[in-house]
């Protein structure tokens, strides 16, 4: 015990012996305090492997109480400040949602002292004895365990006011940083963004449901209209930032697009690609990358596609296509015919005449009636007064029997696959006699022309004097195959920062064009695509979308 309590029961109990105790004006010595208690465990410096660590500490003899403390790095995040009234040697740290307490890859500094005191004191008590303190670092962690559960990635028809909520296989997390946004990177430099961010910071334990965020009140999302999401664990401190999970999407509810049964009467068409994984976009194979690399088998990218055509005016995406079953182009079309309906757009195919899968005659006309049988009467199937549109590419691949013409070749195929001449086909190439089957030509590129509007106005003259043909002219952006095609058979076309997109343009609507093709959408191996990159954000986007208006206003 203290002296001072010895002497205040002394007095108390003879005053025969107070003059053994010093007088006024004698200094009282300073009061003996326990020595620090021994922590045990964690080592100092401990990484730990769990978010629920035991503290242990052997206390000195005469301990009566304990006070702990855990206290998080530059003090970013809740700790521990605990007062016991025992001569407790452990503490054991609760893992949520017992307690919501250790933040992932932080420093914290545990420290214990100790007190003889009978009763309970106040920190800043005197009989305390000093501080033992060490550190410990909490588990690192990933984003790899979250999934979305709710809305599901590509869900359609979602609520203006959804709440979005996910799962963690990974146990003591409660942290979470939220983004939601329209565009798909996610872009929150206000000289780069073209779409709000929402970011959020919240807690996870006690949002209901749990892991979830739901839009503040009175704010709603546009309708009709497909948006990201993803999430990651909040660090702090010292620790960190970690990746962001997956990209989840969805698309609101709203009215559901109309399709004329005649089609649209000035077709804007995209040459689009789905059979691309995320290690097609390798800066030693193409001159630019998507902002967000991809694989084409995703829902959410198809949707993506789909809503980034429209925004550049595109009417219709032409699916470069491998035939009946093919697991990604033929899977993907399917995709794209129900996002497309969804969002307004229209879809066809570019048939890969050349393609091992189309050696044979019967294997074109199989593909051509699987088609008619399977995708034309869906409400977006690319129609042209009222009659389905296929593009073919590289017609005068087609495989022939004996000295058979390429010309002959078709007039077979279509009097089988298409006797009524329901369809209309447009034949990509300049074997301008092939228009005696075919509906109408485009070229697939102009960027190896020195003048594309000579050019242009070149291959309208020739299909025209054919007779009643449709000319389907091409705007490109620029070109450049020079990474997996080299000199001199790989070329680049400078894109001279959208003038050579308004020269193509230009030149199809001084041709009268009766349609555009646009080369392309996403044919990232020949950088012609106008999809959104590192180096060009949406531009190509916007400036098609002024060219495509012009145009159909003519």
């Amino acid at each position: 015990m203290r002296p001072a309590l010895i002497v205040f029961a002394l007095i108390l109990t003879s005053g025969a012996v107070a003059a053994a105790f010093p007088t006024a004006g004698t200094a009282l010595a300073p009061p003996v305090v326990l020595p620090a208690p021994t922590l045990t465990g964690p080592p100092d410096g401990a990484v730990l492997t769990s978010f629920s660590p035991s503290l242990t500490w052997r206390n000195p003899t005469g301990a009566t109480q304990v006070h702990v403390q855990v206290i998080p790095a530059n003090n970013d995040g809740p700790g521990v400040d605990l007062h016991m009234g025992t001569a407790a040697s452990s503490l054991e740290i609760p893992a949520p949602p017992a307690w919501y307490g250790l933040l992932p890859d932080m420093t914290y500094t545990w420290r214990v002292r100790v007190s003889d005191a009978p009763s309970f004191i106040d920190p800043s008590h005197a009989s305390w004895s000093p501080w033992a303190q060490r550190r410990f670092k909490t588990p690192q962690v990933t984003s790899s365990g979250i999934a979305a559960v709710a809305p599901s990635s590509g869900a359609t028809n979602v609520s203006l006011t959804p709440t979005l909520q996910w799962a963690n296989s990974r146990s003591g997390l409660y942290y979470y940083e939220v983004q939601l946004s329209r565009d798909p990177a996610f872009e929150t430099d206000p000289g780069k963004a073209t779409a709000a961010v929402y970011w959020v910071l919240l807690h996870g334990g006690v949002t209901k449901p749990a892991n979830s965020f739901s839009l503040p009140a009175g704010t709603s999302l546009e309708p009709a209209t497909t948006y990201h999401w993803r999430v990651r664990p909040r660090v702090q401190g010292d620790g960190r930032p970690v990746a962001w999970s997956a990209s989840f999407s969805f698309t609101t509810e709203g009215p559901s697009p109309s399709f004329s049964p005649l089609g649209p009467s000035r077709p804007v068409i995209g040459q689009y690609y789905a059979w691309y994984d995320t290690d097609t976009f390798d800066p030693a194979t193409v001159s630019d990358i998507p902002t967000v690399r991809y694989n084409s088998d995703d829902p959410a990218t198809i949707a993506r596609h789909v809503r980034e055509a429209r925004t550049a005016g595109l009417d219709a995406l032409a699916l470069s296509w491998l035939g009946p079953g093919d697991r990604r182009t033929d899977g993907n079309l399917q995709k794209l015919l129900a996002s497309g309906a969804q969002q307004g757009v229209w879809a066809t195919i570019t048939l890969e005449t050349d393609k091992p899968q189309f050696s044979t005659q019967s294997q074109v006309i199989a593909a051509l009636r699987y088609l008619r049988q399977n995708y034309e009467e869906r409400p977006n199937w690319l129609r042209w007064q009222g009659r389905p549109v296929y593009l073919f590419w590289r017609p005068g691949g087609v495989a022939r029997a004996g000295s058979e013409s390429a010309l002959q070749a078709w007039i077979s195929i279509r009097d089988q696959a298409d006797p009524d001449r329901r369809a209309i086909w447009i034949m990509e190439g300049l074997d301008y006699n092939l228009l005696d089957v075919f509906d109408g030509q485009f070229g697939y590129s102009v960027a190896w022309s020195p003048n594309v509007y000579n050019t242009t106005s070149n291959w309208a003259s020739r299909v025209r004097a054919r007779g009643d043909r449709i000319f389907m002219a091409t705007a490109m952006p620029g070109y450049d195959d020079t990474r997996v095609r080299p000199a001199p058979e790989g070329f680049a076309r400078d894109r001279e920062g959208g003038a050579y997109l308004a020269q193509t343009w230009d030149a199809a609507l001084q041709a009268a064009a009766d349609w555009v093709n646009l080369t392309s959408f996403n044919e990232w191996i020949e950088g012609s695509q106008i999809e959104p990159s590192v180096s060009y954000g949406d531009t190509y986007l916007r400036l098609n979308k002024e060219w495509s208006d012009t145009f159909k206003a003519q």
